[in-house]
């Protein structure tokens, strides 16, 4: 708490938590009669503030109150502009007690029922387990409400409740699919005792065009970009949901086929410690293919102008220039 920065000069541990400023020391190179001044270099304020924010949220258990609220409604609004069939926070009896519902969509012959988890975001790999608690939590409310919902009659009370003037199918239940919805990436794609996780970024990827692209061909004016829609034609719907919360989904299949595993040991005197992790390895031609053969729709390809920067000779001569007319202005 006392630390206000740390000197570079001795590297060690640096936790970004708690030691946002760093201080340069001053460095001398006599034989060019150059002396730098010590700086102190603060850190961009959105690093730095969600890097402290965020373990003193953890650490003292501190909770921004609408920040759920207001992410459940981000979600609602995306959901609202797709499916006629949109409620959120409602209340559900089961015989285990009480529970809530998030987000609950009614498409086709479908029950959708949302988990919404505004988490915070972990900043080390150990942090992560904060956000599985909350994933935990979730879990258990959406099995308590599928097992609410499971019946026929229930299912038919509920929605008229939630959707006045609803007409139902006479004849059948109703299947009911559930998943937790979270505010960042880091454990989208997985189930957790068989409830998809997915994230928001993904879901209003999808919701907006479902459009994914990869580039094909670099040139002298720009780039070209071969582009796949992971979406209906006629834009997202409830069978574009079924498969993006499916373990088989298009989405996360994208580039599964290619993740390469890689363990990259560390040795020293009488310990090893291996850092595994994946690499991302194609080339567009496979990652074209496979998007065809996973059933995305080709789309029209993409050229992208760029404008590129000056070379390190052409800036070292205007600069040169600079520093001529400045002296022949203070002359």
């Amino acid at each position: 708490m006392d630390l206000v920065s740390a000197s570079v000069s001795d590297l060690g541990y640096y936790d970004l938590q708690y030691r946002p400023y760093i201080r340069i020391a001053a460095a001398s190179v006599p034989g060019r009669q150059i002396q730098t001044p010590p700086e102190t270099i603060h850190l961009p304020a959105l690093v730095a503030t969600t890097s402290i924010l965020r373990n003193v949220q953890m650490a003292n258990r501190i909770r921004f109150n609408d920040l759920p609220h207001i992410f459940v409604r981000a979600l609602s609004d995306l959901f609202r502009g797709r499916f006629q069939y949109v409620t959120s926070n409602r209340k559900i009896r089961t015989e285990e007690g009480d529970t809530d519902v998030d987000i609950a969509v009614y498409a086709g012959t479908t029950i959708y029922l949302f988990e919404c988890k505004h988490s915070a975001f972990p900043t080390g790999p150990h942090e992560t387990r904060d956000v599985l608690e909350d994933i935990e939590k979730g879990v258990k409310q959406v099995r308590l409400a599928t097992a609410a919902l499971n019946r026929r009659e229930a299912q038919r009370q509920y929605l008229s409740n939630w959707f006045p003037g609803l007409e139902l199918p006479n004849a059948g239940e109703l299947s009911v699919s559930r998943a937790i919805l979270c505010s960042h990436r880091v454990l989208s794609g997985v189930e957790w005792y068989g409830v998809p996780v997915r994230d928001y970024a993904s879901l209003s990827m999808l919701m907006r065009d479902g459009i994914v692209s990869v580039t094909t061909a670099i040139d002298d004016e720009g780039f070209t970009m071969q582009r796949f829609s992971l979406v209906d034609e006629a834009g997202f719907s409830s069978k574009d949901l079924d498969d993006y919360l499916a373990p088989n989904s298009r989405y996360f299949s994208m580039y599964r086929r290619f993740m390469r595993p890689v363990c990259d040991p560390v040795h020293l005197s009488s310990l090893t410690i291996a850092h595994e992790t994946y690499v991302l390895d194609f080339a567009s031609n496979e990652w074209q293919e496979h998007l065809e053969e996973i059933g995305a729709r080709p789309m029209p390809e993409e050229h992208h102008k760029i404008k590129r920067p000056k070379s390190w000779q052409d800036w070292l001569a205007e600069r040169q220039h600079l520093v001529a007319e400045s002296r022949d202005i203070s002359t």
